[in-house]
């Protein structure tokens, strides 16, 4: 059985990916890499072909100079290509009841989407001392996504594990490092590419997530204030024990910024913490200065299911 692991994250902009290979039971990080497109992957006016050979050009840039020995891959989206949203639910119902129930959820946010077109898929968020309902996070991305990841696994001979949405993939990541079942309520924020999504964990298990557009990486303070301070009464009179910061463009003046607003301990996650290294690796600069934004990858790359 290969246990070796690929994992990838894409956004518009480039690939990520790290390899983790499994040793005498102990997970390595064997490979780490990162590749600009030559163009921005136009998600809007979409092209499958075109996007295909725009991310094969650059994991060829990538195989070329990397010997990759795993074939196991999993890969993150941008956050911006899924549509989230919180109901009520109605958890005595069956499950294909439930997703019944929450694709005529889908078609009175979305009118204008073609549900049929799309993969939708719910975690449900029992009742608990900050909900006081049973609700559905419900996460949906179009099939034509997935079956772009589908031919690049299948023309690179790769065997295509799991998708996810690169904010869920992180939080496997912050899970490696700290054990958030243990934390009642944990804030988690992911940055890339003027999208911030804004998680809240209730012992590890997410009960809140948003998504906003933002101009830039300096509108983030006050979208965070905002929200944080002002809209999430959810979280009532408990407090939030820690925050992690995911991303690209963290500088410590913003993350210190954000702590004396809101008042939290701001981490910013290093996803590489308790995985073993391989030597060849210790220099490498994205290694030693990128390590927050390989979150994503990192966390789809270990995840057991």
């Amino acid at each position: 059985m290969d246990l070796n692991k690929l994992g990838i994250n894409l956004t518009t902009k480039k690939i990520q990916l790290i390899e983790i290979i499994n040793f005498d039971e102990e997970f390595t990080l064997q490979n780490i890499a990162e590749v600009y497109f030559d163009e921005e992957i136009n998600f809007t006016d979409y092209k499958e072909t075109k996007n295909l050979e725009i991310i094969q050009a650059a994991y060829n840039e990538i195989v070329f100079n990397t010997k990759i020995k795993a074939t196991n891959t999993s890969i993150t989206l941008p956050i911006e290509l899924f549509k989230v949203f919180q109901v009520p639910i109605d958890n005595s119902l069956l499950y294909q009841d439930q997703i019944h129930q929450l694709k005529w959820e889908y078609t009175k946010l979305f009118p204008m989407d073609e549900v049929d077109e799309v993969v939708l898929q719910f975690y449900e968020v029992a009742k608990n001392s900050i909900i006081p309902y049973s609700s559905a996070i419900v996460v949906s991305t179009r099939r034509k996504y997935l079956k772009l990841l589908n031919n690049f696994c299948l023309k690179n001979f790769l065997n295509l594990v799991h998708i996810d949405n690169a904010h869920f993939a992180s939080d496997k990541a912050i899970e490696i490092v700290d054990s958030l079942s243990e934390r009642s309520l944990v804030l988690s924020l992911y940055y890339m590419n003027n999208y911030l999504s804004i998680e809240i964990l209730f012992f590890g298990k997410p009960i809140f997530i948003k998504i906003f557009r933002i101009k830039n990486v300096n509108d983030i303070p006050e979208v965070l204030t905002q929200e944080v301070l002002n809209n999430l009464r959810i979280v009532g009179n408990r407090q939030i024990e820690v925050a992690y910061f995911i991303g690209e463009e963290l500088s410590h003046n913003l993350v210190n910024e954000i702590q004396m607003r809101l008042n939290i301990n701001f981490r910013i996650n290093n996803p590489f913490a308790n995985l073993q290294i391989e030597n060849s690796i210790r220099t490498n600069k994205l290694f030693l200065e990128k390590y927050n934004s390989f979150s994503a990858a990192t966390g789809i790359a270990l995840r057991l299911s």
